[in-house]
């Protein structure tokens, strides 16, 4: 991985890498928020994001400057050839109008991202690379660090040379960046040393020499200029004050796996890493304490499991991206392997009969999967042109939908093996659903709209339902497909006619954060959503109201909620390792299950089908599932008894589980591409 960079507020966090892609992360949950983007032809060296966090430029070994759209992420206009050389360095001023770019022939160039054209460029010094440039706030000032040990300060406009810095190097600069309003500059080399500027004088700043003992590889500076950040070939992270050129805390100390991209939050208060080995890390830049888990997208791991109706047959998945159908009963393997996907199982599911498996695979492809005997039904279903990020069924089993980061999604007769593409979104597609009798599909997106779907004929439902002002992260339809639900990250649930795209009540708030997840009763009266704020809540929306208080009691966010069948009960689970049952009625928890391992098994789906008597568990024999450290997928009895569902070859660090509880089905899907289907023993 060779750059990350991070939004003003710091939620999210953008890296580059080898292998041609950028990848931007959630940083609160720490996932891949949307698909890579392949544009570019070679390695891509480095990235940069605008202050408002609307657009991104990316320079790569292809001799290419790129800009893209950081909400939809589209690439902006084409691309600004660069000639002769690589794009070592790349930095966008904080109104995203200005861009600079260094490269390894020793050239300076400065571009009008606006229109793609190429303002001015200038010779830095005697030609030596260019490893690093950096820009201030308004795009007028522009900092360079080249192999030659120098430090300059940039017109960008007129692409001529202000002045030299009093360089202390005595190895060559990796690294600069800049203060936003320009003031104060860093810079870190290849003998260790961290230097802080002031950029009028021309002088340093302190005595900040590190005590980094490898090559610093990169530096930043926080918008605001209090923090400042390095980090090394050695493996460490330290931080700056820039008034003093003192060390602000203790030195991070990793694996020593060398560093090779930091950056820093607008406020100073968070950064991001990111590792040769391709890990991304998210720190606390006040407490020195890591942020969540390291985030490996550009490595694989398992990712998802699921489960049929009736709870007889599960389906998992796992780093070789083949996918296994297992009896649950017998807990041996149906069929033969499933290995149809070439990539990461994003998303699988289980038809309501239970006869069948719908997958969805960043291979871009939807397979379908006979439970009973393992085989795929059929070819893939082809069409979408980047990574299928959701999947939804029909309960009779004929009809499925897909969304991508692509923007479109896709409608599929599972018996015909035909698909109608549907278009309108100018986004990622971050989830579907689909009501009970197949007749109408909805979508929501990172253009912040919710759209419904005809499923017989592929067509609009509506007008798209507009009134997020962020991505909508969760969407449910009522069984008989007239009232939609939807959830976003700008904290509001809101309710629609599906028909014909109206907000049925003003949004509903009271969340304090994210919803990340909804559901709607069956008779489309009343809906719930559980969100960061750690509380599940209930909307009337014939009233437009609250229904009760919030449901408190998890101490972590709600990542997933669900309605029994009977509309009696509401299970919500949490990252805070329970899984609640709570009575809707009276509005209070009947029931809390732990000894559930969400860090191993990372349970990202909370299925319930047709059985409101139990939780997400697959029988009421059953207490919870898990993945173990020996890569076994194990399920533990109210007995105490534990039973092993299934063993891997393969590293089962990430699943998804699909539940079936009628049937005693669970659903694994792994992020090597495999699916798993086991039945549970009664």
């Amino acid at each position: 991985m060779y750059s990350v960079a991070m939004n003003t507020d710091g939620t999210r966090a953008l890296s580059g890498s080898d292998d041609r892609t950028l990848r931007m992360w959630d940083v609160e949950m720490g996932w891949k928020e949307d698909a890579a983007k392949t544009s570019h032809s070679a390695a891509v060296t480095c990235i940069s994001v605008s202050e408002n966090g609307k657009r991104v430029v990316s320079g790569s070994e292809d001799r290419t400057v790129r800009t893209w759209d950081a909400q939809s992420g589209n690439e902006i206009g084409n691309p600004m050839p660069v000639p002769r050389a690589a794009v070592l360095s790349v930095a966008m001023s904080a109104n995203g109008r200005r861009a600079i770019s260094g490269c390894d022939d020793g050239w300076i160039r400065c571009w009008d991202v606006g229109t793609g054209s190429q303002l001015g460029e200038a010779k830095a010094g005697d030609g030596s690379r260019v490893n690093s440039v950096a820009i201030d706030g308004d795009g007028r000032f522009a900092l360079s660090g080249s192999e030659n040990r120098s430090v300059q300060v940039w017109d960008v406009e007129r692409g001529l040379r202000l002045r030299s810095l009093l360089s202390d190097h005595t190895s060559g600069v990796w690294s600069v960046a800049m203060s936003s309003d320009g003031t104060r500059a860093i810079s870190g080399s290849g003998d260790g040393e961290v230097l802080l500027w002031d950029t009028k004088s021309g002088s340093r700043v302190g005595d900040s020499k590190s005590g980094h003992s490898g090559g610093v590889e990169s530096v930043a500076m926080s918008a605001n200029g209090r923090r400042a950040i390095s980090g090394s070939s050695d493996g460490t992270i330290m931080f700056w004050d820039v008034d003093t050129g003192l060390q602000a805390g203790e030195t991070f100390q990793g694996d020593g796996t060398p560093i090779e991209s930091v950056a820093a939050s607008a406020n100073g208060g968070m950064a991001v890493s990111g590792c040769s080995n391709g890990r991304v890390v998210i720190w606390n830049a006040e407490s020195g304490s890591q942020v969540g888990k390291a985030m490996t997208r550009h490595t694989e791991s398992l990712s998802s499991v699921a489960i049929s109706d009736d709870g007889t047959r599960a389906v998992s998945r796992s780093e070789d991206n083949a996918a296994v159908v297992w009896d649950t009963k017998t807990q041996t393997q149906v069929g033969q392997i499933l290995t149809g996907h070439t990539d990461w199982v994003r998303s699988v599911v289980m038809s309501g009969n239970g006869s069948l498996v719908v997958s969805g695979s960043d291979d871009k492809t939807v397979r379908v999967w006979d439970v009973n005997t393992g085989l795929q039904v059929g070819e893939a279903m082809a069409g979408h042109t980047s990574d299928v990020s959701c999947v939804a069924t029909s309960s009779d089993g004929n009809h499925a939908i897909s969304g991508s980061y692509d923007g479109s999604t896709r409608i599929w007769d599972l018996k015909k093996g035909l698909e109608v593409t549907t278009t309108g979104h100018t986004g990622p597609v971050r989830c579907v659903g689909i009501n009970t009798d197949g007749s109408r599909a909805v979508s929501g997106s990172f253009d912040n709209s919710v759209l419904a779907w005809d499923v017989e004929t592929g067509l609009r439902v509506g007008k798209a339902m507009i009134g997020h002002t962020r991505p909508v992260w969760s969407v449910a339809v009522s069984s008989d497909g007239r009232r939609t639900v939807s959830g976003s990250k700008d904290g509001s649930v809101r309710a629609w006619d599906t028909e014909s795209g109206a907000q049925i009540c003003r949004a509903f708030r009271g969340h304090e954060g994210w919803v990340w997840s909804v559901a709607i009763s069956a008779d489309g009266e009343w809906a719930v959503s559980g969100g960061e704020d750690k509380t599940v809540r209930l909307w009337d929306l014939q009233a437009g109201a609250q229904s009760g208080k919030a449901l408190t009691g998890h101490t972590e966010g709600v990542r997933k909620v669900a309605i029994g069948a009977d509309g009696g009960r509401v299970i919500s689970g949490s990252w805070d390792d329970t899984v609640r049952v709570w009575d809707v009625a009276k509005g209070t928890c009947d029931k809390i299950m732990t000894d559930i391992d969400w860090q191993r098994a990372c349970f990202r789906s909370l299925v319930i089908e047709n059985d409101a008597s139990v939780s997400i568990m697959p029988t009421r024999e059953v207490r919870d599932i898990y993945c173990d450290d020996e890569n076994k997928i194990m399920y533990r009895r109210h007995d105490g008894v534990e039973v092993v569902l299934a063993r891997f070859d393969v590293a089962v660090e990430k699943a998804v589980f699909h539940v079936d509880h009628r049937r005693g089905i669970v659903g694994v899907g792994l992020r090597n591409g495999m699916v798993a289907i086991l039945r549970l023993v009664r």
